[in-house]
Parts: C-alpha cells; structure tokens; sequence
C-alpha cells in the first residue's frame, strides 16, 4: 500500500508531531489523490519525479493519471504556505506544470542546460553511478550506489527536497555514497559466476530503463530478460513490456506470474 488510510495518517502526523518532528515526507499515491484521500494534509513543498504509463487499470488512460498528480500540485496551490515544487524538465508532464502553473517558488532537475539542478557526465558502472552535479555555476563529482541513469534522476529530485528542508548542500554530498540500497530494487546477486539483477520494474518504462542499464554496463554476456504481468491488473501493458524486451534483451523467458 502506497499510501496510508487518512486516519491512520493523522494519526501519524499527530503523533510525529507531539515527538518534535518537524519534517514528514510522504508518497502521495494517484489513486489516493484520486479519492480525495489527502484532503486534510497541507503540503509545503510537492515533488514529481515521472509521468509514465501506469496503473491504467484504475485511470484507463495517462492523461487521466497525470490529471490525477497534477491535483498534488493544486492542492499546493491552495495550501496558503509558501508553496514550493520541484519539477523534472526531461519530462513532458513536469516540463508542461513548470511552463504553466505558478509557485511561490519552482525548481527543476534533469539532464538539461536549462535545469536548475543538472546531471552531466554520466558514467553507469555494476554497482555504482558516477556524474557530475552542476548547481548554481559550481561543479561536484557524485558517486551513489543506486544504478542507472534514472536512478541519477530520482537523486536529484531528493537533493532539492532537502535543500528545500534546510538540509546544507555539502551534508547532503556527504551522505549520498552512503545510501543503503532498498532490497529488490536493482538487486545484485553473482551466484555460480552469473551476474543476476533482481527489480520491481513492473511498467514498460521501468523495464525500458532497467534493460537499458543492464545493456550499457554489459560486455561479452548477454541480458536475460524474465519477468511476468499480474493477471487481474492493467493488462494493456503487457504487449507495450514485451516489445521492450523484445528490442533490448537477447532471450525472454516469460512468466504466467498468476491466473489470468
């Protein structure tokens, strides 16, 4: 579950607060935004890392899913804090809400020139990204643990927000080789001389860009592709994932992965 029953997460919030918290971040679902579920929560600070193809089953369409984040945006909009949004420019939704809705203040990353916060340089090695951060006319070299060059991207959207939070640049500089990687999320494993990559990349962008790494680190071994679709979710994905399988990997072995 993404995010939280609204009770359950006022309760949280109530209870963070009576501890002296001062900060909480949350994962804001579209389904939830949807439903109206965050209607009592006044955000300060909102941020987007993508808008690609998923959960179709529920929105039907991505025009309608990107409808639904973009009530995020509003929702700050309508806050009356010092609303801040921080926005990918290589991404045509969040390029789009930078161009047209205004905020008190708005900062952007990506791979661009005209990022506020950008990424260049990007070298992708088995268990490490280095790249270079380009941050108000000053270069730093950054090395991080996540893989792949949306990974790079998924950093930077964090790197605003803790600025944003009042964190120093340099703390966070600091901290970023030391993040300890989620389990199952571009998983390493050398088992009997194989190199295994173990990741919930369960949309045909997340399978594009994990394929797409795993193509740019490979050397004389081929890419292995298995992976299934759960039966009674969005089903209009499936022939969209096989294509990019088809185009990146060299053998696919497709699961039944439940009953359809």
């Amino acid at each position: 579950m993404t995010s939280y029953d609204p009770m359950d997460l006022q309760n949280i919030l109530e209870n963070a607060v009576q501890y002296w918290c001062t900060h909480a971040v949350i994962e804001v679902s579209s389904h939830w935004l949807e439903q109206n579920r965050f209607d009592y929560v006044s955000f300060h600070c909102a941020g987007l890392t993508n808008i690609t193809a998923e959960h179709l089953d529920y929105h039907k369409n991505i025009d309608r899913y990107a409808s639904s984040k973009q009530k995020l945006f509003y929702k700050l909009q309508k806050s009356g804090n010092k609303w801040t949004a921080v926005l990918p420019l290589d991404d045509d939704f969040g390029k789009r809400r930078s161009q047209r809705m205004r905020f008190w203040k708005t900062y952007t990353f990506g791979f661009g020139n005209n990022a506020q916060l950008q990424a260049t340089h990007i070298v992708e090695h088995e268990k490490h990204t280095d790249f270079i951060l380009n941050f108000m006319g000053q270069k730093h070299q950054i090395k991080t643990p996540l893989v792949g060059k949306f990974n790079v991207q998924n950093v930077l959207a964090a790197i605003w927000l803790v600025l944003w939070a009042g964190v120093p640049l340099t703390t966070i500089l600091e901290h970023i080789p030391t993040y300890v990687q989620a389990k199952w999320r571009q998983h390493h494993i050398l088992l009997w001389g194989i190199d295994r990559y173990i990741d919930y990349a369960h949309t045909p962008n997340g399978l594009e860009m994990m394929l797409n790494y795993l193509e740019s680190i490979k050397k004389w071994w081929r890419v292995i592709c298995l992976f299934g679709a759960p039966g009674q979710r969005d089903r209009a994905k499936r022939p969209e994932m096989w294509r990019v399988a088809d185009r990146i990997a060299d053998i696919i072995i497709l699961t039944d992965d439940d009953a359809a």
